[in-house]
C-alpha cells in the first residue's frame, strides 16, 4: 500500500502552505477543541475527584447535628399611646415603621436581655471559641444567636413578622424563638406606656403646682381682707364731691371778704344800709348844719357854739366808732372766710388722700380676686383632664401581639443537607476540572487538531480515531 500511496514533489515545502486560519484571528488561549480534549482525556481523574467531594460533603451532611427551626408570629398595629397628643399614627412613618421593628428585633435591646434571662452565657453552644473578656461574652454570644436567628416581614406589606430560629434540638428552638419574642413584647409594652405614664407623672406634678397656685392666691386674698377693711367708695367719692363744693363756696367767700376789707368802709354796702349809721349822719348833718348857722350871728367861743361842736364831735366819734366796727367786722370775716377756706382745703385733701387709698385697696382686691379666679379656671380645667391621662398611663397597651407562638418542630430543617450536596457538586466539579487543567497546563500531553494549526500553522485534512493497543492486534 505504500508503494501505491503517491509521491510528494519534494521542491514543495510543507511550511509554505498558508494556514487554514490566519494566525492574527486566533484568540490566545486554549480553544473549545483544546479544551474538550483535555476534559476528555482527564476524565476519569474529574470523576474521581468530583466523587470523592461530593461524598465528602454528604457524608459531613449525614454526620452533622440537625437543625431544627422554630418560627413565632408578631402583629403590629399602627397605633401610638399618647394621652397628651392623641393615638394617631403619623402617616409618613408607615413605610419604615415594620423595617426599625425588625431591626429592633435583632438588636441587644431584646436580644441581650434573652441572653441573661435563659442564661445562654453558661451554654457550652454559645459560649465555645470564646476567649475575651468576661463582660464582653454576652455580645459574644449575641453574635452567635444573629447567625442563627431570622426575622422577616410577612409578604406584600403584611403586618406580621416572622421571627425564626434554629438550634439543635427542638425543644431549644423554641424556646429562644418565644422568649424573643416575649422580651420583645414586653419591651415594645414599657416603650409604649413610659411615655404615657411620663406625661401622667408630669401631669400630677404640675396639678399640684397649679393647686398650689390657687390656694396661695386664695390665701393673699383672705390676707389683705383681713388686713384692710374695704368700704364703698361710692359714699367716699359722695363725701368729696360736697367737700369740694363748700370749698368753692368758702373760695368766693373769701374773695368777697377780701374785696369788701380791701375797699372803703364809708361806702361799703354795710355801712350804706346800717339804719343806725345813717341816722348818726343825718344827725351829724343837723349839727354841722346848726352850727354853721349859729356862726353867722354867734362867735366860736360862744357857749352854744362850743356845744354844738361838742355834740359834732362826739358824733363823729360815734360816727368813726361805727364805721370802725363795721371795718373790723370786714377783717373778722375776711379771717373767718380765709379760716373756714383752709379747713375746707384740709378736709378735701384728707377725704381725697382717703378716697384714693380706698380705690388703691379696692384695686389690689380685685386685682387678687382675679388671680384667685384664674388659678381656681386653670386647676379645674388641668382636674377634669387629670382622669384621662391617669387612665391611659395606667392601661396595659400595646400596639404589638403575639399572633401564634413557636412549637416544638417536628422534623429537622433538610435546607443545611440540601446545601452540604448543592456545595459538593459545585465543588467537586470546580476542583476536578482546575485541577485537571492545572496538570495539563503544566506539561502539555493532550494535542488536537487546533494545536497544529493554531502553533504550526499545517492544515489539518483528517482525524483518525484512537488506534488500537498492540496487544489487541490479530
Amino acid at each position: 500500500m505504500s508503494n501505491q500511496l503517491p509521491a510528494l514533489n519534494v521542491s514543495q515545502s510543507v511550511a509554505s502552505m498558508p494556514p487554514l486560519v490566519p494566525l492574527t484571528y486566533v484568540h490566545p488561549g486554549l480553544s473549545l477543541a483544546q479544551l474538550l480534549a483535555i476534559l476528555r482525556a482527564h476524565r476519569r481523574r474529574i470523576a474521581v475527584i468530583f466523587t470523592a467531594v461530593l461524598g465528602l460533603a454528604l457524608a459531613a451532611a449525614l454526620l452533622l447535628p440537625r437543625t431544627y427551626e422554630a418560627d413565632a408570629t408578631l402583629l403590629v398595629r399602627y397605633e401610638v399611646n399618647d394621652p397628651l397628643g392623641g393615638k394617631e399614627f403619623p402617616l409618613g412613618l408607615l413605610g419604615g415603621y415594620i423595617a426599625t421593628q425588625v431591626e429592633i428585633l435583632q438588636g441587644p435591646s431584646v436580644l441581650l436581655p434573652v441572653i441573661e434571662t435563659l442564661g445562654l452565657t453558661r451554654q457550652r453552644d454559645y459560649t465555645a471559641g470564646f476567649k475575651g473578656a468576661a463582660q464582653d461574652l454576652p455580645s459574644w454570644v449575641m453574635e452567635r444567636m444573629r447567625k442563627r436567628l431570622e426575622v422577616r416581614q410577612g409578604p406584600a406589606g403584611s403586618q406580621l413578622i416572622h421571627i425564626q430560629y434554629s438550634a439543635d434540638s427542638p425543644d431549644e428552638a423554641a424556646r429562644i424563638a418565644n422568649a424573643i419574642a416575649d422580651t420583645y413584647v414586653s419591651h415594645q409594652n414599657a416603650r409604649l406606656t413610659e411615655p404615657a405614664a411620663a406625661h401622667a407623672t408630669r401631669y400630677a406634678g404640675q396639678l399640684t403646682e397649679l393647686r398650689d397656685k390657687a390656694d396661695a392666691a386664695q390665701r393673699a386674698l383672705s390676707a389683705f381682707r383681713d388686713a384692710h377693711t374695704l368700704i364703698d367708695v361710692q359714699p367716699e367719692m359722695a363725701a368729696l364731691d360736697a367737700l369740694e363744693q363748700r370749698l368753692r363756696e368758702a373760695e368766693d367767700a373769701r374773695r368777697v371778704a377780701e374785696t369788701r376789707a380791701r375797699g372803703d368802709v364809708q361806702t361799703g354796702a354795710a355801712v350804706m344800709s346800717s339804719t343806725l349809721v345813717q341816722s348818726m349822719k343825718t344827725q351829724l348833718g343837723l349839727l354841722l348844719t346848726r352850727r354853721a348857722e349859729l356862726r353867722t350871728t354867734l362867735g366860736p367861743r360862744h357857749p352854744d357854739i362850743l356845744a354844738l361842736d361838742a355834740q359834732i364831735a362826739e358824733a363823729k366819734r360815734t360816727l368813726a366808732a361805727e364805721v370802725g366796727g363795721y371795718a373790723r367786722g370786714a377783717a373778722a370775716d375776711l379771717d373767718a372766710a380765709r379760716s373756714l377756706e383752709a379747713k375746707l382745703r384740709k378736709a378735701v385733701d384728707d377725704q381725697r388722700t382717703r378716697t384714693l387709698q380706698i380705690r388703691e385697696l379696692q384695686d389690689q382686691a380685685a386685682r387678687l380676686e382675679i388671680e384667685v379666679a384664674s388659678a381656681q379656671a386653670v386647676y379645674k380645667r388641668a382636674l377634669d383632664g387629670y382622669d384621662q391621662v391617669a387612665f391611659a398611663s395606667q392601661s396595659p397597651y400595646n400596639n404589638i401581639g403575639i399572633e401564634s407562638r413557636a412549637s416544638k418542630p417536628l422534623r429537622p430543617a433538610s435546607s443545611r443537607g440540601l446545601k452540604l450536596a448543592v456545595l459538593g457538586v459545585g465543588l467537586g466539579a470546580a476542583l476536578g476540572v482546575g485541577l485537571s487543567l492545572v496538570l495539563e497546563l503544566l506539561r502539555r500531553r493532550v494535542r488536537c487538531r487546533d494545536d497544529i494549526e493554531r502553533d504550526h500553522g499545517i492544515p489539518v485534512l483528517m482525524e483518525f480515531a484512537a488506534l488500537p493497543s498492540s496487544g489487541s492486534r490479530p
